[in-house]
């Protein structure tokens, strides 16, 4: 294949496999099944960040960038939260997680919401968004970042439109608010904490100041 096809049709033929064998696993493996239409969103969405750090080659030199595998800060004064889903065995119901933790790492609170009968990742993508702001203003913070590794679900503005628009009105209410967009690889914890909310009850579950009962997470994930 990579003989006969373009370098653009052959990078979009790699991804589309990689992202098929991802998706099984995580459905064999995690008990998380996604729609073929939120693993098409991912390729397009991988494929378009990639095209983002293609540069032009130079005769001199080719700069090799690795991509981060650890919690990132965010700037001084803003509240990080991490916003992750998850989808129980058989699609019966769906779970959003949410970590919030300031500039240094040190753990400020979490919360999690069970959803009966939804199982649509993309849609539990955009729900877990909407819990980061809910838990935001339980900890009073008016200064936020928010990162999810789902960026279709914020992106879309027809499936999803009811829950971006009041996402959108709530952004409003923050004296900053700024949403982003972050790799699997850096949002662990709030997948962890999403897959372990598939083993409570329905309903909204919080934890603040400690992450009591939480033996996954960390009281400050910089220096512990």
């Amino acid at each position: 294949m990579h003989e006969h096809l373009s370098q653009e049709d052959f990078t979009l033929f790699v991804v589309t496999l990689w992202a098929i064998r991802g998706a099984r696993r995580k459905a064999m493996y995690e008990d998380i099944f996604q729609t073929p239409w939120s693993i098409n969103g991912f390729i397009q969405s991988y494929i378009g960040e990639l095209k983002a750090m293609w540069k032009p080659a130079t005769a001199s030199r080719t700069v090799t960038r690795s991509q981060p595998t650890h919690w990132i800060a965010p700037s001084v004064g803003l509240a990080k939260l991490n916003a992750d889903a998850a989808v129980g065995r058989g699609g019966a119901y769906g779970t959003v997680g949410v970590i919030c933790r300031n500039h240094q790492g040190l753990f400020l609170g979490a919360s999690v919401v069970v959803f009966p009968n939804l199982s649509d990742p993309t849609t539990l993508e955009a729900m877990a968004i909407r819990e980061a702001l809910s838990l935001a203003d339980d900890l009073y913070g008016r200064k936020i970042q928010v990162a999810s590794d789902c960026k279709v679900a914020v992106d879309d503005k027809g499936r999803y439109g009811a829950i971006v628009h009041e996402i959108v009105q709530h952004k409003c209410t923050f004296h900053t608010c700024n949403i982003r967009h972050e790799f699997r690889s850096l949002n662990f914890e709030a997948h962890k904490l999403a897959k372990h909310a598939l083993s409570l009850g329905a309903g909204r579950h919080v934890w603040l100041g400690q992450p009591n009962g939480l033996g996954f997470v960390l009281v400050n994930i910089v220096t512990e």
